[in-house]
Formats: structure tokens, sequence, C-alpha cells
């Protein structure tokens, strides 16, 4: 009896080729990378939270024009604009509470910032 070698052709050891992509796929998968860019652009990380924002803003409105009316997009653009703004009133009032040796920020403290800021 011969001792036969067994062939087997190269193309079926090759690694099989992934299915095709549809177009629609293939569009979903290259928009992929850029929404990932326009999610991370809309996510921000607000201290204060819109509805409580929303609520102080509304109450001090109401104050100077009861009738005042608000496009949610104004309130958004007031508190992206406020933030930046409490942030440094409150780093500079605990720079003032620890110069005094205090280790709690109280109304005083945030009221001599806010008479030095003045002046």
């Amino acid at each position: 009896m011969t001792d036969r070698v067994h062939c087997i052709p190269a193309k079926s050891l090759a690694d099989p080729k992934p299915p095709r992509a549809r177009p629609s796929e293939k569009a979903a998968k290259r928009d992929g990378d850029g929404r990932d860019l326009h999610d991370a652009d809309h996510k921000c990380f607000l201290l204060v939270s819109k509805s409580v924002f929303e609520r102080v803003a509304r109450g001090i409105a109401s104050d100077i024009a009861p009738d005042a009316r608000f496009d949610p997009k104004a309130i958004e653009s007031m508190q992206h604009a406020m933030e930046p703004f409490f942030v440094e009133r409150f780093k500079q009032g605990y720079r003032i509470v620890n110069r005094v040796g205090r280790t709690a920020l109280q109304i005083e403290g945030l009221t001599i910032v806010n008479d030095l800021c003045a002046k």
C-alpha cells in the first residue's frame, strides 16, 4: 500500500474573510467616531444641578419682572456663565478663611470677598 499525502488547497487554510458590511453599517461605523465627539461636546459637568439653578434664576427674575419668560437654552447659557464666577468667589472666600485660621467658609467670608471685589 502506498502512502498518500493529502493535499489541502492553500485557500482553505487562510483565515476566512469576514462577512461583507452593508453600506448603512459602513456609514454607522464611519459616523461613530464623530458621534462620540459630539456627545462629549454636549456633556458638561456642572456643580449646581440644572433644576436648582433654574428655580433660583426664575425666582430672581420674578422679583424684577413677574411675567419674565426664558428659553431653556438661555437658562443653560446663564448657568455656564455663572458657574466659573461662583467657583472663583468660593476660592477667594476659602483663601480668606484659611488666612484667618478657620476651616469652614461662612457667610461673613463671602461678604468680605464681595466687598473686596466691589472696590
